[in-house]
C-alpha cells in the first residue's frame, strides 16, 4: 500500500486468510497493489478492510478508484530516472497530489517545510519503495493535526539507494491558498 508491502506469502498453500495493518487518514486515496501467487487452480483473493467500530468487509467498489500511476516494476516500465514532479493543483486548498518517480530501490523520504526552514510535515517517512511511479496527497495539514497557514511551502525528497551510493535529493515549491 502506497509502495510499502503489507503481505509477502509467496507459496503453495490452501486458501488462507493473511492480513496486515496500516494507519490511515480518512478521506485521501492510497495507492494499492495486489500480486498473488496460484499454482494449481482455484486461487482466491480478496481485499477487505476493517477498523475499530466496523466489522471486516469486502472494500465496496466505489470505495476504489482507477489508478493513474503505477509501481510495475518490469522493464518496460522502470522510471528512466528519479523524479520529483510539480505537485497539482498549485496553487492549492484543500489537498495537492505530489508525484515521484523511483528508478531502483529505495529508502524515500518526503518531507514539507515552511519558508523558514521548519518541518511542517513528513509525508513518507523512510519507506522502502521499489521502481515506480507514485503519488502523495497532502491535505494541508501540519504534524499538530491544524490547517497549515495560507503561503508558500517546499517540499522534498530524499531516496537513498538500499545498495548504497548516493542520496537524490530533489525540492519543490508549492502553495496554499486558504
Amino acid at each position: 500500500m502506497n509502495g510499502v508491502q503489507l503481505i509477502d506469502r509467496w507459496i503453495d498453500q490452501s486458501a488462507t486468510e493473511h492480513s496486515g495493518s496500516i494507519n490511515l487518514v480518512g478521506g485521501q486515496r492510497y495507492a494499492i497493489r495486489i500480486e498473488y501467487y496460484e499454482s494449481g487452480g482455484a486461487a482466491v483473493a480478496r481485499l477487505s478492510w476493517q477498523s475499530p467500530g466496523r466489522t471486516k468487509q469486502v472494500i465496496p467498489q466505489n470505495r476504489l478508484y482507477p489508478s493513474q500511476t503505477t509501481g510495475v516494476e518490469d522493464e518496460m516500465n522502470i522510471p528512466a530516472a528519479f523524479a520529483l514532479k510539480q505537485n497539482y493543483p498549485n496553487p492549492f486548498n484543500p489537498a495537492t497530489t505530489i508525484e515521484f518517480s523511483i528508478q531502483r530501490e529505495n529508502r524515500v523520504e518526503i518531507c514539507i517545510y515552511d519558508l523558514l526552514g521548519c518541518e511542517v510535515n513528513r509525508l513518507v517517512a523512510n519507506s522502502h519503495y521499489r521502481s515506480g511511479v507514485y503519488q502523495k496527497i497532502w491535505n494541508g495539514i501540519n504534524q499538530r493535526g491544524e490547517h497549515a497557514a495560507s503561503g508558500v511551502y517546499f517540499y522534498q525528497m530524499i531516496a537513498t539507494p538500499l545498495n548504497g551510493g548516493d542520496d537524490h535529493v530533489e525540492i519543490k515549491k508549492m502553495m496554499i491558498v486558504r
